[in-house]
């Protein structure tokens, strides 16, 4: 079974690329040149009208998007590679919960800091600005519940043991601390620290410049 990644270093593409290395999956890339995070020729207008990376084509043929989406359904699709606690368990609850907090509270917040524009067509520049700080205070309260919840059922998002929703996380993280101090989230701090010493998402961290 052979899926179809297509994908741009640094974007959300980095999850689901760490997603099929982690659970061994056949799979090739298909890198695609962005601009302002869309597809600057059209390449993708085919599988995903929104122009936007990531997609991935299953062996099926069956289209996803969505990143969260697309890691959620790897892990259940390779149960035994461990990329998510085992459905039905307390653990796997949590999983399910945070990985749509996160691509609600803070992917979300992402979008709304790095492209302000989308966000005020037709209204002065100074809008802009106020977009982005707004979406930086979001990024901030969520990230405060999040670490909440760590300190509590840490030390990583569904419990005890790592998974493809710490490595979701860093990578939504990594994004925002271009544009602000988080080093006061200590819990995701630690978890940074662990994704970049796993085998797998580690090497790709570095491959995606993230």
């Amino acid at each position: 079974m052979t899926y179809t990644l297509y994908n741009a270093a640094g974007t959300g593409s980095f999850v689901v690329d760490a997603a099929l290395a982690w659970a061994e999956a056949e799979y090739t890339r298909i890198e695609i040149n962005l601009g302002n995070g869309l597809s600057l020729d059209g390449d993708l207008a085919h599988v995903n009208p929104m122009k936007q990376v990531p997609v991935l084509v299953l062996p099926s043929g069956e289209i996803m998007t969505e990143s969260a989406a697309i890691a959620i359904h790897l892990s259940t699709m390779f149960p035994a590679r461990g990329l998510a606690p085992s459905p039905g368990t307390t653990e796997h609850a949590r999983f399910l919960r945070w990985m749509v907090f996160m691509s609600v509270n803070l992917y979300e917040t992402d979008l709304r800091c790095f492209y302000s524009d989308r966000y005020t067509k037709g209204r002065e520049a100074s809008a802009h600005s106020d977009v982005k700080m707004s979406a930086i205070d979001q990024f901030h309260d969520a990230c405060g519940v999040l670490e909440q919840e760590l300190e509590k059922k840490g030390p990583f998002v569904s419990g005890e043991q790592i998974s493809i929703a710490d490595v979701y996380l860093v990578m939504l993280v990594s994004w925002m601390a271009q544009e602000s101090d988080l080093s006061k989230f200590r819990g995701i701090a630690r978890i940074r620290k662990e994704v970049e010493r796993h085998p797998v998402a580690g090497p790709l961290l570095e491959r995606h410049g993230l």
